[in-house]
């Protein structure tokens, strides 16, 4: 009778019990997700706990991204992508700490936001084994373009307004805001003159000028005023990417 009782335990328990737990714990994590209005996500794109990343509206990553969290934070969101951002095709980001891409930021195809990485401390032990890294920190201003097949490595903050040429590699390094970057290793060659309302050449780049570059808050307003919500993102994100209508 024990034996029975025993039997139908190990039976109910990975049948009945064990799936219900699974299912709380992701509807938990579930939580913790979330996508904004009018959002297209590929369904190409390939996601690494999903419960932690949060999306704003009218936003769009492509065809062929993929999203990896790192490190379950209890806080708040480990990725948080704006509204009215577009990723483009191919486009992998991976998050230690966190992940910020603010409002309007555009990146063009194959771009690498890496905020993590392998612990590689040990070389006696498979890598594969040593985990991951989750001390960096990403945040990349409002309204900034990426050019094709950018990396962002380690911890990095890119002011708002900012473009960054395509092949540029940005490790380790804070950018002011309103800067154009190039190379590897990359360098700022440009910022934006108020008073001229254009981008000139570094060397030619005042402290006038730096004063007179409106704050990011600022900034944001104008352009949302201008675009609350920019529809373009959807027909650019499939597989004909080009066909407009």
């Amino acid at each position: 009778m024990l034996n029975k009782i025993k039997y139908k335990l190990l039976e109910y328990v990975p049948n009945k019990i064990l799936p219900m737990i699974v299912k709380s714990f992701l509807f938990f994590k579930r939580k913790k997700r979330h996508i904004g209005k009018g959002t297209y996500i590929d369904p190409s794109v390939q996601f690494a706990r999903y419960g932690n990343i949060s999306i704003g509206s009218y936003s769009a990553i492509s065809e062929g991204g993929s999203i990896n969290v790192n490190q379950i934070k209890n806080d708040g969101f480990a990725i948080n992508i704006g509204n009215n951002c577009f990723l483009g095709h191919h486009c992998f980001i991976s998050a230690g700490n966190s992940v910020v891409i603010k409002d309007f930021v555009v990146t063009a195809r194959d771009c690498k936001i890496l905020g993590s990485s392998h612990v590689i401390s040990d070389p006696f032990s498979p890598y594969i084994t040593t985990g991951t890294t989750h001390d960096c920190s990403i945040e990349i201003g409002v309204n900034c373009f990426f050019g094709v097949a950018v990396i962002i490595n380690g911890d990095v903050k890119i002011g708002h307004g900012c473009v960054i040429g395509a092949n540029t590699f940005i490790n380790n390094k804070n950018i002011p805001p309103f800067s154009v970057v190039v190379g590897n290793p990359s360098r700022i060659i440009k910022r934006y003159s108020m008073t001229f309302k254009q981008w000139v050449d570094i060397e030619n780049f005042t402290e006038d000028d730096e004063k007179n570059l409106p704050e990011e808050g600022s900034y944001l307003k104008s352009l949302t005023a201008k675009h609350p919500r920019i529809p373009m993102f959807f027909h650019a994100t499939g597989r004909n990417f080009g066909d407009l209508p």
